[in-house]
């Protein structure tokens, strides 16, 4: 059998197990060879679920330069912010290992930041505030405003180290049905697990994902997490019924 920490509806969980039936009783399979297909099938569901995030994060400009909404950053204090030279002027948004989000700045990024930056049909530009000169950043090239405006474009911060590591997670889950163990993913320990346990006449496959935020990178839409064990169910349907048509045909 399968066992999962993760709320589906119960139709749906009836409706998973009796794919697991069929594969048993039309293909044959043995019941360890079912639930190994059946979780396979399950997480390319989920991978096909997940979303693979930017390898930037983008350029925002510094939140102490605007009042915040619960009035603990007055307006007042948001001048003072903006008119003080050393804040920097723009930056990114990350996130704590709690979930917090919070601002990192970038600095040096020109004449004291007095420059914008925007991204329009893929490419990228900057404006120096100024001169009021808009210039293509693209590529590095160089420009009346220095390297100043490419290299923020292409600082270090921006750059997302984990990008794309919740798909990687499940792709890693689906190749170790078999083998089971446990993963290290772009330098993350043990971040998920697959665990076989045998005993007598059964076979438990457990999957762990330790992906703190593993919910939240799911698409949503056709693709949701609560759609995922319907649509392993409907592939392990279409292949039953496709085999047995191959089977019977003349």
């Amino acid at each position: 059998m399968l066992t999962f920490d993760w709320y589906w509806d119960q139709k749906d969980v009836d409706k998973f197990n009796k794919s697991i039936d069929n594969a048993m009783t039309d293909l044959h399979k043995t019941p360890e060879a079912a639930c190994r297909w059946a979780a396979v099938k399950l997480c390319e569901s989920l991978s096909a679920s997940t979303k693979v995030s930017s390898t930037l994060r983008p350029i925002v400009r510094n939140p102490l330069f605007k009042a915040s909404d619960d009035g603990k950053w007055t307006k007042a204090q948001a001048r003072q912010a903006k008119g003080d030279m050393r804040r920097a002027r723009f930056g990114v948004n990350r996130w704590k290992p709690t979930g917090e989000k919070f601002f990192q700045p970038i600095y040096r990024t020109g004449r004291y930041g007095n420059i914008r930056f925007v991204e329009k049909n893929g490419r990228r530009f900057a404006k120096d505030l100024v001169t009021k000169e808009w210039v293509s950043v693209d590529g590095g090239a160089t420009n009346t405003l220095g390297g100043d405006a490419s290299n923020f474009i292409n600082h270090p911060k921006r750059k997302i180290r984990n990008s794309g590591l919740a798909k990687k997670v499940w792709q890693w889950t689906r190749r170790n049905i078999v083998a089971g163990g446990v993963a290290k993913i772009d330098g993350v320990p043990e971040i998920a697990s697959v665990l076989i346990i045998r005993r007598f006449d059964f076979t438990t496959i457990k999957i762990n994902n330790n992906l703190r935020y593993a919910s939240a990178a799911f698409v949503g839409g056709k693709k949701d997490e609560e759609t995922a064990l319907v649509r392993a169910s409907d592939s392990m349907e279409f292949l039953i019924d496709d085999k047995l048509k191959k089977a019977t045909a003349y």
